[in-house]
Protein backbone atom coordinates (compact mmCIF):
# COMPACT_ATOMS: atom_id res chain seq x y z
CA UNK A 1 0.00 0.00 0.00
CA UNK A 2 1.80 3.48 -0.99
CA UNK A 3 0.42 6.29 1.51
CA UNK A 4 1.67 9.98 -0.06
CA UNK A 5 1.98 12.98 2.19
CA UNK A 6 1.45 15.84 -0.11
CA UNK A 7 2.11 19.27 1.09
CA UNK A 8 -1.54 21.02 -0.35
CA UNK A 9 0.84 23.92 -2.00
CA UNK A 10 1.47 21.03 -4.58
CA UNK A 11 -1.96 19.79 -4.76
CA UNK A 12 -3.65 19.40 -8.29
CA UNK A 13 -6.99 21.22 -8.47
CA UNK A 14 -8.91 18.01 -7.88
CA UNK A 15 -6.81 17.23 -4.92
CA UNK A 16 -7.57 20.60 -3.08
CA UNK A 17 -11.50 20.24 -3.99
CA UNK A 18 -11.68 16.76 -2.30
CA UNK A 19 -9.81 17.94 0.94
CA UNK A 20 -12.09 20.75 1.11
CA UNK A 21 -15.22 18.52 0.82
CA UNK A 22 -13.84 16.72 3.37
CA UNK A 23 -13.01 19.86 5.91
CA UNK A 24 -16.87 20.16 5.37
CA UNK A 25 -17.78 17.32 6.18
CA UNK A 26 -20.57 18.17 9.67
CA UNK A 27 -18.30 15.17 11.72
CA UNK A 28 -15.08 17.35 10.70
CA UNK A 29 -16.14 20.81 11.01
CA UNK A 30 -18.59 20.32 14.08
CA UNK A 31 -14.93 19.49 16.25
CA UNK A 32 -12.69 22.30 14.66
CA UNK A 33 -12.18 26.11 16.02
CA UNK A 34 -13.37 27.49 12.98
CA UNK A 35 -16.20 25.16 12.12
CA UNK A 36 -18.35 27.42 9.68
CA UNK A 37 -18.23 26.14 5.81
CA UNK A 38 -15.07 26.83 3.94
CA UNK A 39 -15.84 28.32 0.48
CA UNK A 40 -13.71 26.92 -2.77
CA UNK A 41 -12.66 30.92 -3.18
CA UNK A 42 -11.50 31.23 0.86
CA UNK A 43 -9.79 27.91 0.60
CA UNK A 44 -7.84 28.78 -3.20
CA UNK A 45 -6.42 31.77 -1.11
CA UNK A 46 -6.01 29.95 2.07
CA UNK A 47 -3.85 27.51 0.32
CA UNK A 48 -1.81 29.78 -1.69
CA UNK A 49 -0.94 31.87 1.78
CA UNK A 50 0.75 28.45 2.27
CA UNK A 51 3.01 28.62 -0.67
CA UNK A 52 5.94 31.07 1.15
CA UNK A 53 4.89 30.10 5.07
CA UNK A 54 7.48 28.02 6.97
CA UNK A 55 5.46 28.34 9.95
CA UNK A 56 2.32 26.07 8.66
CA UNK A 57 3.04 23.03 7.25
CA UNK A 58 -0.49 21.10 5.84
CA UNK A 59 -0.42 17.71 4.11
CA UNK A 60 -3.13 15.93 2.30
CA UNK A 61 -2.85 12.25 2.72
CA UNK A 62 -3.74 10.26 -0.77
CA UNK A 63 -3.70 6.60 -0.32
CA UNK A 64 -3.21 5.00 -4.07
CA UNK A 65 -4.20 8.47 -5.49
CA UNK A 66 -7.67 8.78 -2.81
CA UNK A 67 -7.37 11.95 -0.55
CA UNK A 68 -8.43 10.03 2.53
CA UNK A 69 -7.77 13.30 5.25
CA UNK A 70 -5.42 15.73 6.49
CA UNK A 71 -2.18 15.99 8.81
CA UNK A 72 -0.42 19.52 9.57
CA UNK A 73 1.46 20.90 12.08
CA UNK A 74 1.29 25.23 12.63
CA UNK A 75 4.13 26.93 14.82
CA UNK A 76 3.07 29.81 17.07
CA UNK A 77 5.53 31.72 19.12
CA UNK A 78 7.92 28.70 19.32
CA UNK A 79 4.88 26.36 20.01
CA UNK A 80 3.81 23.74 16.91
CA UNK A 81 0.46 22.67 17.16
CA UNK A 82 -0.57 20.11 15.02
CA UNK A 83 -4.07 19.12 13.41
CA UNK A 84 -5.53 15.55 11.73
CA UNK A 85 -8.75 14.65 10.44
CA UNK A 86 -10.04 11.90 7.57
CA UNK A 87 -12.81 10.56 6.01
CA UNK A 88 -15.23 8.99 8.60
CA UNK A 89 -14.85 5.65 6.58
CA UNK A 90 -11.14 5.47 6.54
CA UNK A 91 -9.90 2.22 8.24
CA UNK A 92 -8.68 3.11 11.82
CA UNK A 93 -5.76 1.13 11.40
CA UNK A 94 -5.00 3.16 7.70
CA UNK A 95 -5.20 6.58 9.76
CA UNK A 96 -3.38 5.43 12.98
CA UNK A 97 -0.56 4.59 10.51
CA UNK A 98 -0.52 8.02 8.90
CA UNK A 99 -0.60 9.51 12.61
CA UNK A 100 2.12 7.71 13.73
CA UNK A 101 4.26 8.35 10.07
CA UNK A 102 3.38 12.12 10.76
CA UNK A 103 4.32 12.64 14.53
CA UNK A 104 7.53 10.57 13.59
CA UNK A 105 8.08 12.64 10.75
CA UNK A 106 7.04 15.76 12.76
CA UNK A 107 10.22 14.53 15.61
CA UNK A 108 12.88 13.41 13.34
CA UNK A 109 12.62 15.34 10.29
CA UNK A 110 11.14 18.57 11.18
CA UNK A 111 13.15 18.56 14.75
CA UNK A 112 10.16 19.41 16.90
CA UNK A 113 10.74 18.89 20.22
CA UNK A 114 7.20 19.14 21.56
CA UNK A 115 4.00 19.53 19.90
CA UNK A 116 0.50 20.52 21.36
CA UNK A 117 -3.21 19.93 20.60
CA UNK A 118 -6.12 21.54 20.94
CA UNK A 119 -9.10 19.24 21.10
CA UNK A 120 -13.08 20.38 22.12
CA UNK A 121 -14.10 18.90 25.08
CA UNK A 122 -17.03 17.13 23.47
CA UNK A 123 -14.92 15.10 21.02
CA UNK A 124 -13.81 12.58 22.96
CA UNK A 125 -12.64 10.39 20.27
CA UNK A 126 -9.90 12.85 19.11
CA UNK A 127 -8.85 13.57 22.88
CA UNK A 128 -8.87 9.50 23.07
CA UNK A 129 -6.37 9.34 19.90
CA UNK A 130 -4.32 11.87 21.34
CA UNK A 131 -4.14 10.68 24.41
CA UNK A 132 -3.36 6.58 22.87
CA UNK A 133 -0.53 8.46 20.89
CA UNK A 134 1.35 9.56 24.31
CA UNK A 135 -0.46 13.34 24.37
CA UNK A 136 -0.64 14.04 27.97
CA UNK A 137 -3.22 17.04 29.04
CA UNK A 138 -1.39 19.91 30.66
CA UNK A 139 -4.75 22.62 30.92
CA UNK A 140 -8.41 22.55 30.01
CA UNK A 141 -10.96 25.66 29.59
CA UNK A 142 -15.20 24.79 29.51
CA UNK A 143 -14.35 24.28 25.97
CA UNK A 144 -11.09 22.72 25.15
CA UNK A 145 -8.27 20.01 26.23
CA UNK A 146 -4.96 21.33 25.93
CA UNK A 147 -2.62 18.41 25.37
CA UNK A 148 1.32 17.89 24.28
CA UNK A 149 3.86 15.25 23.31
CA UNK A 150 7.34 15.69 23.74
CA UNK A 151 9.93 14.24 21.68
CA UNK A 152 11.32 11.02 24.00
CA UNK A 153 8.09 10.70 25.18
CA UNK A 154 7.15 9.65 21.96
CA UNK A 155 9.84 8.03 21.33
CA UNK A 156 9.13 6.17 24.20
CA UNK A 157 5.65 5.49 23.34
CA UNK A 158 6.18 3.49 19.80
CA UNK A 159 7.43 0.81 21.47
CA UNK A 160 4.56 0.86 23.57
CA UNK A 161 2.24 -2.60 23.57
CA UNK A 162 -0.69 -0.27 22.20
CA UNK A 163 1.06 1.15 19.45
CA UNK A 164 2.89 -1.96 18.48
CA UNK A 165 -0.20 -3.09 15.97
CA UNK A 166 0.49 0.12 14.17
CA UNK A 167 4.05 -0.47 14.20
CA UNK A 168 3.98 -4.12 12.61
CA UNK A 169 1.17 -2.28 9.93
CA UNK A 170 4.66 0.03 9.09
CA UNK A 171 5.73 -3.00 7.08
CA UNK A 172 2.91 -2.99 4.44
CA UNK A 173 3.03 0.97 3.65
CA UNK A 174 5.27 2.43 1.24
CA UNK A 175 5.15 6.01 2.16
CA UNK A 176 6.80 9.37 1.47
CA UNK A 177 6.36 13.37 2.44
CA UNK A 178 6.15 15.93 -1.10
Amino acid sequence: MKIVFKNYSTLNEQESFEILNIRNRDFIRKNMITNEIISLENHTKWINSLKNNSDKKYFAVLKENEVLGSCSWVKEKDEFTWGIFFKEEVNPIISSCCAYLFLDNCFFNNKIKKIGSLVKKENSIAFSFNKNFGFELYKENEEYFYLELEKQKWENRKNSKLLKPIKNYLDKIDFKFK
